[in-house]
């Protein structure tokens, strides 16, 4: 708030403090705050995929991933913004974009967990069951380095005990 007193028109204070009520629960207080970012920096790549996080969470897939379309326009050297994307593409059964996210994803960051498991779950969707195995556990010998490492990592241990009780 200190900063946004002292220079009202500085876009990273609010993309920052839309970062800090994100975590506190404050979705549409961070919403306002990414959405206040952009208007002062419209080139603002990290408050677009942080706008997106929020569309997403509030199931809005189709502001979510013009958001996340942005970010990778404005700088597509950072893995977590295909991953997201592909998370769209995947819950619309865009399979074949979702992979090809997710690939990218990878190509910039061989350790982004949640692009392994968006994979995994592809592959499930496909009937190939070894090669999402592979994929999730990969996952489980990733550190969490993103926000999304706890989801992937979760999301890994339930689907390898479904791969194991159907067998």
């Amino acid at each position: 708030d200190q900063a946004i007193k002292i220079d009202p028109k500085y876009a990273t204070a609010y993309v920052n403090r839309g970062i800090i009520h994100r975590r506190l629960g404050r979705d549409d207080e961070a919403l306002a705050d990414y959405t206040t970012a952009l208007k002062l920096d419209p080139r603002d790549g990290y408050a677009y995929n942080n706008r997106g996080n929020i569309w997403y969470k509030k199931r809005n897939l189709d502001r979510a991933f013009a958001d996340y379309d942005q970010a990778i326009k404005i700088n597509g050297s950072i893995a977590t913004r295909y991953g997201n994307r592909g998370n769209i593409y995947r819950e619309r059964n865009d399979l074949t974009r979702a992979k090809a996210d997710y690939d990218q994803a990878l190509r910039l960051d061989p350790n982004f967990p949640a692009a392994h498991a968006g994979l995994g779950l592809i592959y499930l969707k496909q009937g190939h069951a070894t090669r999402a195995r592979d994929e999730f556990n990969r996952v489980l010998g990733l550190p969490p380095k993103y926000d999304s490492g706890e989801w992937a990592k979760r999301t890994a241990r339930e689907q390898i005990e479904k791969l194991d009780s159907t067998n």
